[in-house]
């Protein structure tokens, strides 16, 4: 009972909040619409809804998003550098091992890269190049920054397989499904960038002191009455975790 009174009070605090004044999201990033993604599986990739996405985009039809188009996401990342892409891939892994290569010590080439570096953990990567060249930095939440050093028979579209020194690592690691990659531009690296929730409205006015940025970003201004029932349901999601815990 004490759930549902609070939800009848959600509105109504949120416009007693944020009533006249505009929101704006964190940092966006562009998504390049793949074959057979639609608004709902790009929403649940980005842990994020239809509602977001449509405003962010100014999108009128939730049905009419084409294969190849670009559309601003919310990132994970706060200031997250210009000219930086999202991917949404499968992670797997390897080592430089028999199982995942067919080679062992001595052979030709083993342990070296398609690039021909060393193979090394912390760094590594291996990609298509068609969809990442080699050299690109990458930007992997929850793994760090890696280098597109390596290619594979198996890695193909936007699969990315990351390097292990010990093969028990590698299994262990497993089939990660539907994980947001961000593709850095040359030369930038990644030890400033910072994780936030991804639908995240702050007011313009506290924006800045809320969240310093080291670098500008793109803040899509979104007017309250669009975005109430988006925020609304964020919080509904988080206090029904809170009265079910």
């Amino acid at each position: 009972m004490r759930k549902y009174i609070l939800y009848l009070f959600i509105p109504i605090f949120i416009s007693s909040l944020f009533l006249g004044k505009k929101l704006v999201f964190g940092a966006t990033v562009p998504y390049q619409i793949q074959a057979g993604d639609t608004l709902s599986s790009i929403a649940q990739a980005f842990a994020t809804n239809i509602t977001t996405l449509m405003t962010i985009n100014t999108l009128h039809n939730p049905n009419q998003i084409i294969a190849g188009h670009i559309l601003l996401v919310p990132s994970a990342i706060t200031s997250l550098p210009k000219g930086a892409k999202a991917l949404v891939s499968t992670l797997t892994a390897y080592t430089d091992g028999y199982q995942s290569t067919g080679k062992v010590p001595g052979d030709p080439g083993y342990g070296i890269t398609a690039d021909g570096a060393i193979a090394t953990q912390g760094v590594t990567i291996a990609v298509d190049p068609s969809v990442i060249p080699l050299g690109t930095k990458v930007f992997i939440p929850g793994i760090g920054e890696r280098i597109a050093q390596d290619t594979g028979g198996l890695i193909r579209g936007n699969r990315i397989d990351v390097f292990y020194r010990q093969e028990q690592t590698a299994i262990a690691f497993g089939v990660k499904p539907n994980q947001i990659v961000y593709i850095l531009p040359n030369g930038v690296t990644t030890s400033k960038l910072m994780h936030f929730t991804p639908l995240h409205f702050v007011s313009r006015s506290m924006h800045h002191a809320i969240h310093p940025l080291s670098h500008p970003i793109k803040k899509q201004p979104i007017h309250f009455s669009d975005c109430l029932n988006a925020f609304t349901e964020t919080l509904v999601m988080r206090f029904d975790a809170l009265f079910s815990s």
